[in-house]
């Protein structure tokens, strides 16, 4: 036996003792976590390499592909036929604006009231409400179209008897019932969009200089643009620290990640809402299928792989909510990790059968598609580092020594976060102060992703569960607060409460508790994983001390990530915290006349934003 508690050899008829067992455990933990290390290092490379591009392109670098050096190519400045509203002669492309909600009636009205604001010939537009609301709300939408009847377009409020496809259903039948649609608008409840918002997006569709793209010079588009997205804006960014962060990741996402993605020609995907698709696009990639949770993401690649190019547009604006609540965020997270692995399954093969692809790009479409495994690996690593901890004085030195690649891993997310800021002309440095939060809300929804992922890989399709919303938009004068397990909406006073799920059965010390650790309690799992990793690593503390600061790392993170979760939950059930609300399922609101003014959001939170921000073009 070595000095180090290690065997020195086992001879021909030696019994197989437990320190060579252990020692063959603590080699197999080790390639395991070297193998998670290589994973992480290709995600956060692809940060680097997301926050450098963008920066060549904003140096001009898109010379070398462009030879107008801007793509996508900016629209007019008015399409002025489309303001022409009384002048029928004109052929214009017919719209359908789809509006899928699902007990939303709190926010249809102003919902329908933005729609209702659009920019276009009134003959060539149609609006459907897909309602497949099992609640008051179609009693709700009801109401309101009768008080503002006549209205400008023809509205359709669609019912169906089931739900069956969800949301990818409910599409599916929205277009059956419009055949001669040209163009399909998709916003879900929460989105307000501007009214010259189809003006700005229609162009592209008709603008030939998406030819000078390298979808075309590379030979990946052959058949026209199919979807044009645009960016997200938040209506209540500044609500509270929840959706603040939420807003600094998801800017990250669309002017950074996205943006480059369309100007060097990867493939890209259709955000959900928030954009315009070609219907025979959409006819050709074979229409909205229900076999995954994201049926945006599926759709997006099924179009591309048929030849149809996808553009996304930065300097058109599509006002929505955050989720304000650590318990609605976890669910939409859980929906959009579950649903896009279900696409990894669905699609990677032909990524890689596609000819037409070079393997950067098919390797691209790969850690694109792949986005929501790195939770899988950073849950794996955290448990593999409490293991190598009792043993990490042992064989772990190599571990020891990988200690640079995760430092270099950590700061590629922040590398991007930050590009995103300096490319705004006002810069504004509390988005910076909330990098170190941001990281922890990530890591702190690593376990709760990876549920959804395991469960993707393994089932189909899926219950398409609705985020919760509320109709924030910041700076008026209503609130909602979080006490217990509902969620109180009020304006000055109490209006509705909307319970959240809980089960009678348990505890109600353990059900706080729960709610705490887990961060909403939706997951037993989670609370019993927090639990066994915090009896491991104290454990070893107390008995070994600490010798590994690599290892150390992912679990001071991962209990630092808990720690910030609890301290949301906390606040969320704790505080009220006011900004506008404006509650039509209450009979008061919803039976009341609409004065326009009171009624109409302003365009502020979305042309405010708008004027931060430098652009590539």
């Amino acid at each position: 036996m070595t000095s180090a508690g290690t065997p020195s050899g086992v001879g021909m008829g030696e019994s197989v003792g437990p320190s060579t067992i252990w020692l063959v455990l603590a080699w197999t933990f080790d390639i395991v976590f070297v193998i998670q290390t290589v994973f992480l290092f290709l995600y956060g490379a692809q940060y680097w390499f997301m926050s450098i591009s963008f920066w060549f392109l904003k140096a001009g670098s898109e010379e070398r592909c462009y030879s107008d050096q801007s793509y996508p190519p900016a629209p007019p400045e008015r399409l002025e036929p489309y303001l022409q509203f009384s002048d029928e002669e004109i052929q214009y492309p017919k719209v359908l604006i789809q509006l899928p909600v699902f007990n939303e009636g709190a926010i249809c009205e102003r919902l329908l009231s933005k729609c209702l604001e659009l920019e276009y010939p009134t003959h060539a537009l149609v609006i459907q409400l897909l309602d497949d609301s099992t609640d008051n709300t179609p009693e709700l939408v009801k109401q309101f179209l009768a008080l503002v009847a006549p209205t400008k377009f023809r509205v359709e409020h669609v019912r169906r008897e089931n739900r069956v496809g969800y949301k990818a259903g409910a599409l599916r039948e929205g277009m059956r019932l419009e055949p001669d649609a040209d163009f399909i608008a998709i916003f879900d409840a929460d989105f307000m969009p501007e009214p010259d918002f189809l003006a700005y997006t229609l162009p592209y569709f008709y603008n030939d200089k998406h030819q000078e793209s390298p979808y075309y010079k590379d030979k990946l588009c052959s058949k026209g643009v199919a979807c044009v997205q645009a960016r997200w804006d938040f209506t209540n960014r500044y609500y509270n620290l929840m959706t603040y962060i939420q807003a600094v990741a998801l800017d990250g996402h669309f002017m950074i990640e996205q943006r480059v993605r369309t100007h060097l020609g990867y493939y890209m995907h259709f955000n959900g809402t928030g954009g315009v698709w070609r219907r025979e696009a959409i006819e050709d990639a074979g229409g909205w299928s229900q076999d995954t949770l994201a049926e945006d993401l599926d759709l997006s690649f099924r179009a591309q792989f048929r030849g149809w190019q996808m553009v996304y547009v930065n300097d058109v604006l599509a006002p929505n909510e955050i989720p304000p609540t650590v318990s609605a965020f976890k669910k939409q997270q859980y929906r959009w990790a579950k649903g896009s692995f279900q696409c990894v399954l669905k699609h990677l093969g032909n990524v890689w059968r596609q000819g037409n692809l070079s393997l950067w790009r098919k390797y691209q479409c790969t850690i694109h598609l792949a986005g929501y495994f790195i939770n899988l690996i950073m849950t794996l690593a955290t448990l593999t580092s409490c293991v190598l901890f009792w043993y990490s004085d042992r064989v772990s030195t190599l571990v020891g020594n990988l200690t640079p690649i995760l430092i270099f891993v950590g700061l590629g997310p922040t590398a991007m976060y930050f590009t995103c800021i300096l490319s705004k002309k006002i810069i504004p440095w509390m988005e910076i102060a909330t990098f170190p939060l941001l990281v922890l809300l990530g890591y702190g929804m690593a376990y709760n992703d990876t549920l959804a992922v395991l469960e993707g890989s393994v089932k189909k399709g899926g219950e398409f569960v609705r985020t919760e919303k509320y109709g924030l938009v910041d700076g008026s004068g209503a609130s909602i607060t979080m006490s217990g397990s509902s969620a109180r909406v009020t304006n000055g006073s109490a209006k509705s409460v909307t319970p959240a799920p809980t089960s009678k059965a348990r505890n109600a010390l353990v059900t706080k508790f729960s709610d705490y650790m887990g961060a909403t309690g939706t997951f037993k799992s989670e609370l019993v994983f927090s639990v066994v990793v915090a009896a491991l690593l104290c454990l070893h503390i107390v008995l070994n001390g600490v010798s590994d600061p690599g290892q150390l790392m992912w679990v001071s993170i991962f209990f630092s990530a808990r720690i910030f979760l609890v301290a949301l939950v906390w606040h969320e059930r704790r505080q009220t915290i006011s900004h506008s609300f404006r509650n039509s399922m209450d009979p008061a609101f919803a039976l009341a006349p609409h004065d326009a003014a009171s009624a109409r959001i302003t365009r502020s939170p979305s042309q405010a934003a708008l004027a931060n921000y430098d652009h590539l073009e």
